[in-house]
């Protein structure tokens, strides 16, 4: 089994394939993709993001995709979480509801999912270097 430094930079690597499979999705105008599967990218990014510090701290969250029981286990670290929850929310059903449900589900722009990818990015990388502070 990995340590948990390791383990975290794995992540946040796999976070960060994910985040250009956003961009490229997003970016391609010959393959008109689907605004659901471009989104499953972000919020995949983000859950990785977001496991990836949990891991770097020790901090055990069970398997799941949901972004809100995350963003509670975050909280109880008191770090400086750069997005509300309200904003985080709106990526959960790309998890697995839109994946699995043909819902019609609208809760965010890609431009949307773009900014909190990249912050949640950003920051995940910056806390977990501060573990090795």
């Amino acid at each position: 089994m990995k340590n948990p430094r390791d383990h975290a930079l794995t992540l946040l690597h796999l976070a960060d394939r994910d985040r250009r499979a956003f961009l490229a999705l997003k970016n391609d105008v010959h393959w008109n993709v689907d605004p659901h599967t471009i989104c499953f990218h972000a919020q995949q990014g983000v859950e990785k993001a977001i496991k990836a510090v949990l891991i770097s701290r020790n901090l055990e969250f069970g398997r799941t995709h949901d972004l809100n029981k995350l963003f509670y286990q975050i909280e109880k670290l008191s770090l400086n979480f750069p997005v509300k929850l309200a904003e985080l929310s709106k990526l959960n059903p790309y998890a697995v509801t839109v994946r699995y449900d043909d819902q019609d589900v609208d809760t965010i722009t890609l431009h949307e999912a773009e900014k909190i990818l990249t912050t949640i990015l950003e920051w995940a990388e910056a806390t977990i270097r501060t573990v090795d502070s």
